[in-house]
């Protein structure tokens, strides 16, 4: 792959991280669910069906809302507004994306043409 091929997969990378951050700034879970692996999707439901048996059977955005409920709202809009992509890292078919301001720095997967975040840590 090329310099510049390198460079367009990397931007392609980090635009779905940020794409997902002003999702949740937005509180739009379904956009933000949009840009989550099924797997992730699928645990995340799974946790919040087990943390919150009040949602029968939570869809991926009724979930990260519960999760993320209880969080005191002005810091979290905080904490992701001052997250901030400092490199991103691919190999072959996964990459890790570097964020300054961040505990965790998420990791994707290329499915097809597709780049998911296949993980992220939600805290609240």
């Amino acid at each position: 792959m090329s310099a510049s091929a390198d460079a367009a997969e990397q931007r392609r990378v980090e635009a779905v991280v940020r794409a997902y951050l002003q999702a949740l700034l937005e509180h739009d879970y379904t956009r933000a669910c949009e840009g989550l692996s099924d797997a992730v999707r699928r645990d995340m439901q799974a946790f919040a069906g087990e943390a919150f048996p009040e949602l029968e059977s939570p869809d991926c955005a009724d979930a990260l809302e519960r999760l993320l409920a209880d969080a005191d709202q002005r810091e979290l809009e905080r904490s992701l507004s001052d997250v901030k992509v400092t490199g991103v890292e691919i190999e072959g078919d996964r990459a890790t994306v570097r964020l300054e301001g961040a505990a965790e720095a998420p990791r994707l997967r290329r499915f097809g043409d597709a780049w998911k975040i296949s993980r992220v840590a939600v805290s609240g």
